[in-house]
């Protein structure tokens, strides 16, 4: 889980650390769903993410100073780096620049809702694939967005296809093939759920302008 205030701290960490997996995680305080099922558990979902995922939130950061924005809240979760439990910050101000930023650099239109956005290796935002957690929680096919962040970190541990979403980009790999990757990760029978997954509902791709 990487703090991720504004967009261009992704950008610095992605050239540093661009043979991992990453995702931006669109869940800020204020949505219930995101932030109950995702940001309640930085700690957890840090650890179990380790090098192999990186987990980009956006509007989160660490130790935030007051004048860093006007309404930094504190929150009661953080991570343990190094030993030391580093607690998070949020702030609405931070997150609808980094929202603006993504938007103007890409086709991609925030929804409202959680989202998490798939990235490629080359952070060009081509061919990423963003999923739409509140349109498949209603339609069943995941209880929360835990089922599908617990199968991005199970196929970023494994020697499948979603794993070339980093290490070679979309553009050599099939969306089909990258999401039946990850499909089969989820808790549900992999049959069922491929019936009713709809590509614009439950997930769509950003492309480059």
């Amino acid at each position: 889980m990487i703090e991720t205030p504004i967009l261009e701290d992704l950008k610095k960490h992605r050239i540093e650390f661009s043979d991992s997996m990453a995702c931006i995680v669109i869940a800020p305080k204020f949505s219930n769903k995101g932030y109950s099922d995702i940001m309640n558990r930085i700690g957890y979902l840090n650890l179990r993410s380790g090098e192999n995922l990186h987990f980009y939130c956006a509007g989160y950061g660490a130790y935030l100073p007051p004048s860093y924005a006007p309404d930094i809240e504190e929150l009661p979760d953080g991570k343990i780096y190094e030993g030391t439990f580093i607690p998070w910050n949020f702030s609405q101000t931070l997150f609808a620049k980094f929202i603006n930023e993504l938007e103007d650099e890409t086709n991609w239109k925030y929804s409202g809702n959680t989202e998490l956005i798939l990235l490629n290796k080359n952070l060009d935002f081509k061919n990423c694939i963003v999923f739409k957690i509140d349109e498949m929680i209603k339609d069943k096919i995941i209880e929360s967005a835990n089922d599908i962040i617990e199968a991005l970190i199970q196929a970023s541990k494994q020697n499948s296809s979603v794993s070339k979403v980093s290490l070679e980009g979309l553009g050599k790999v099939s969306i089909e093939e990258t999401i039946t990757a990850i499909l089969t990760y989820l808790p549900k029978p992999f049959e069922s759920i491929w019936n009713v997954w709809k590509k614009g509902r439950h997930f769509t791709l950003v492309d480059l302008k």
